[in-house]
């Protein structure tokens, strides 16, 4: 049996996946998602970046209805949620706020806090010099509504540690391409599924099938919950795998491999297997 959906929704990952991980560069993905037929498939960002970093990077390429910062911490619609009557509705956090997840990080003992270092316990100039960014696109970095990202100086004994005294003041930690991520109860897959369900409601005649594409452990979980996961290689990070049949990987890293593969996956949407939202 063959499955052809009427929508396609692509939920993709940023750095090291539409982004070269070296030079932040989009080439070739930028016109590829340019050229997309709207009516066909919709591309929704799902980045560890801010809002202020995904406008700046993103909103030159293509219109975006909806998109997901912060590793599922905040979904941002800016004319509105297209599925809420209410077009002022341009914003839902599903987890905590920046300024909630620092208050409870004031709960680890001074010895767990001393290894460490967050964005909020950084200068620009630093992250800058941390992220290859240049001081504009660290500014924007460091401009968090709903995470924390962070290096971490100590063992994995004391992260584990300091996983489990977070994990009691309803915080997590998410690991990605570059750095770990302190977030409320939610991730990518969260994000993702929030999206699919409030789109199913408000087309319940359209067949659509999902797509998520990254590179990261943070990407997994979205990545295997959709109908097609993608991995893009990663060659200087943590390498993700899964035995889920739904899940290939790109045969190139980067926006190369993303290309490649999303033109393979919209010319044959039936080929993978026969799931769908």
């Amino acid at each position: 049996m063959t499955f052809e959906p009427d929508h396609v929704l692509i939920f993709t990952d940023l750095d090291g996946t539409v982004l070269d991980h070296d030079s932040y560069s989009p080439t070739p993905a930028d016109r590829f998602i340019a050229e997309l037929d709207p009516e066909r498939a919709t591309v929704i960002p799902v980045t560890s970046k801010t809002r202020a970093e995904v406008a700046a990077l993103l909103w030159d390429i293509a219109p975006l209805k909806v998109y997901v910062t912060e590793n599922g911490s905040a979904i941002h619609a800016p004319d509105g949620f297209p599925w809420a009557a209410d077009s002022e509705s341009q914003i839902h956090f599903p987890g905590m706020t920046h300024e909630q997840i620092l208050s409870r990080l004031e709960s680890a003992e001074p010895q767990l806090r001393s290894h460490f270092r967050g964005f909020s316990d950084m200068t620009a100039k630093q992250i800058a010099a941390e992220t290859g960014l240049d001081l504009q696109r660290a500014y924007k970095a460091k401009a968090r509504e709903a995470s924390e990202p962070f290096l971490w100086t100590g063992s994995a004994a004391n992260l584990d540690r300091f996983r489990d005294v977070m994990g009691a003041q309803g915080l997590k930690i998410q690991r990605g391409g570059r750095f770990c991520h302190l977030t409320g109860p939610c991730g990518k897959a969260d994000a993702m599924d929030w999206i699919v369900s409030h789109y199913k409601s408000s087309r319940p005649d359209r067949r659509i099938m999902t797509v998520a594409l990254g590179d990261g452990p943070n990407d997994l979980d979205m990545i295997e919950s959709a109908d097609r996961g993608v991995i893009i290689p990663n060659p200087g990070g943590a390498a993700i795998r899964s035995d889920r049949s739904s899940v290939i990987t790109a045969a190139k890293a980067g926006p190369e491999g993303w290309v490649e593969v999303m033109q393979q996956i919209l010319d044959k949407p039936d080929s993978a297997n026969d799931r769908k939202h």
